[in-house]
């Protein structure tokens, strides 16, 4: 007889502890004592996960199925050099189901962003503890974006850090000062940007496909099972031309309650790189708010900043990280000893002949612009493939 796997479930009760006790937070300032002193064990233990290992973890997973379209277009060559049949039919097979995996990504981090955002907003209105609205939370991720508070472009300035602090900045030289503030001007750019995409991008459908990314996959295919013609002829050639291109196709009984309905999403040049995008957002702006609250509790200066993960840091990045440390009041001692564990660290990952596990987390933006302009073209190429006659 098969042995149940052992999952218990344990009291929340007795003395918080972590198991860093090597790591470089003891340099000096022990900034995870004060931060569980600050928020409370709980809430800062989960604002450090979601900043530290959460954030990273999607981002890993994000990139993995960006190689996938990557390495889908180089397959699809191989393919069609030796039956061009088998090609056109794998190019409306697999990019779908690649688009599936992401919007899968997109209500995780869409999720994930809405919990986070009303559980840092109830804290610094009211100081409520946020554990207990973080895992009370069930609200859409969609209405917490069409939200007033959520669009306060102001109150997500000051948690951010966009607006840099007088005077830490008079602490540090001119050099470091005009480093600081390029970095920041990225953000600021950003962050109305990342705002908008959400509030409208995030739309009730793509939500819906999301959610039912997350509980089922209720998928049609017109090419091994069944797609419904409709009543209208516009809409029935609309549909045919999206097939043939190799749409996702869903059924669905919620966006119309007590009719079915077919979801279509297309697959085509411009849609991947826009769902990447958005994908992008969210989950910066979830990992970036964990992150100021957590800094911000931990460091003596009470200073945060934050990166723009989608654009190249400005240069040099040695010297913008010595200018971000004596900015927050942050020992320079801790960030080289971090640095010799990191490198150290990589370096058995390249001996091992693997890829780090947060590989995506490197100094390199998340998902840049070139990359989201290779997966446009790539399905391009691939759309137009499928359309040429045989």
């Amino acid at each position: 007889m098969t042995t149940p796997p052992d999952i218990r479930v344990l009291p929340l009760t007795g003395r918080p502890f972590h198991r860093g006790e090597d790591h470089p937070h003891t340099h000096g300032h022990d900034f995870i004592e004060t931060g569980a002193r600050e928020l409370g064990a709980l809430s800062y233990s989960l604002l450090r996960a979601e900043a530290m290992t959460l954030y990273r973890h999607r981002s890993s997973v994000a990139r993995a199925v960006w190689k996938g379209f990557e390495e889908f277009d180089r397959q699809l060559e191989r393919v069609r050099a030796i039956d061009p049949r088998e090609a056109d039919k794998l190019a409306t097979q697999r990019p779908r189901l690649l688009v599936w995996d992401l919007i899968g990504l997109i209500g995780e981090a869409c999720e994930q962003l809405g919990a986070v955002h009303t559980a840092v907003r109830a804290w610094t209105r009211s100081r409520a503890d946020v554990a207990t609205t973080l895992l009370g939370y069930n609200k859409s991720s969609r209405t917490v974006f069409q939200g007033v508070g959520f669009q306060d472009l102001p109150w997500w300035r000051n948690q951010l850090g966009v607006d840099p602090n007088p005077d830490r900045l008079a602490m540090l030289t001119s050099r470091q000062r005009r480093l600081v503030r390029a970095m920041l001007a990225q953000v600021d750019t950003r962050l109305p940007v990342a705002l908008a995409a959400l509030a409208t991008q995030y739309t009730p459908e793509l939500h819906r496909v999301a959610m039912r990314r997350k509980h089922l996959a209720p998928l049609l295919d017109a090419t091994l099972g069944l797609a419904f013609a409709t009543e209208n002829p516009q809409a029935e050639t609309w549909l045919n031309e999206q097939i043939a291109q190799g749409a996702l196709i869903l059924a669905d009984d919620k966006i119309r309650p007590g009719t079915m309905s077919q979801i279509v999403i297309p697959v085509d040049d411009g849609i991947v790189s826009d769902l990447f995008m958005l994908w992008g957002h969210a989950n910066w702006l979830s990992g970036s708010l964990a992150s100021a609250v957590i800094s911000r509790a931990e460091l003596p200066a009470r200073v945060v900043y934050t990166f723009d993960d989608s654009a190249a840091p400005p240069d040099p990045p040695g010297e913008l990280l010595a200018a971000l440390d004596a900015y927050a009041g942050r020992d320079p001692g801790q960030r080289q000893e971090e640095s010799e564990l990191d490198a150290w660290s990589k370096t058995v990952w390249r001996r091992a002949n693997s890829e780090p596990p947060d590989a995506a987390m490197s100094s390199e933006p998340v998902m840049n612009r070139s990359e989201r302009r290779t997966i446009a073209r790539a399905q391009q190429r691939s759309a137009r493939r499928n359309q040429d006659p045989r």
